[in-house]
């Protein structure tokens, strides 16, 4: 199999030499389980955030708040991220409303009673531990690529594409394997039959 990747990525690179694109050594990877890639960690099963990511969100929220500021600005962090935060078997005291709870009431009460922006935070034994249970709590919020609810058994992937000299197009069609195999026997496979099929699905 790696031997397979590693011809794989030199007939890439000789393509792309062929056209005049350039390959930079540096840039290049071998084969790997995983790929990071715009922050994230690509797997065979799915995605997840990559460690360097994971690290400097968890440097960021690692300290506490000292202000309302500082306390509002990283509650809004956490949201933005909240899919890091999942529920362990659908435990509703490890979601991540339940574990800024705390502070969301905080909150609340200094802006009711009007209290600045740079208003200083008064931390309990009770808010540091709840802070610390946020940070501990904190998933790489892996993503599979497929629904488990998906039947992907016997399922064929399809691109069709089109193009002209402004402008291109392409569709990513999901269809039963076995009906592709055999419209493809039968004389060819074009977008109106792909579309017209029963039981093909146009994923984008």
């Amino acid at each position: 199999f790696i031997d397979e990747c590693f011809a794989l990525k030199r007939l890439v690179i000789h393509a792309l030499e062929r056209v005049n694109a350039r390959a930079p050594v540096p840039k290049q990877r071998g084969p790997a389980r995983t790929l990071d890639y715009l922050g994230f960690s690509l797997g065979q099963g799915g995605y997840s955030l990559s460690k360097e990511s994971m690290d400097t969100l968890r440097e960021a929220i690692s300290t506490v708040p000292q202000t309302l500021r500082g306390l509002r600005t990283k509650l809004g962090i956490l949201q933005f991220c909240r899919s890091l935060w999942r529920p362990h078997n659908n435990r509703s005291d490890t979601s991540l409303a339940h574990l800024t709870a705390p502070f969301t009431t905080l909150v609340g009460k200094m802006v009711s009673s009007g209290a600045k922006r740079s208003a200083r935070l008064k931390w309990t034994e009770e808010l540091s531990a709840a802070w610390e249970n946020i940070v501990k709590n904190m998933g790489d919020g892996f993503t599979p690529y497929h629904s488990p609810a998906d039947n992907w058994l016997g399922m064929q992937f399809v691109v069709m594409s089109d193009a002209s000299p402004v402008a291109g197009a392409a569709c990513l069609f999901r269809l039963p394997r076995q009906a592709f195999l055999d419209q493809l026997n039968a004389g060819g496979v074009s977008a109106e039959w792909i579309s017209s099929l029963p039981t093909s699905a146009l994923i984008g």
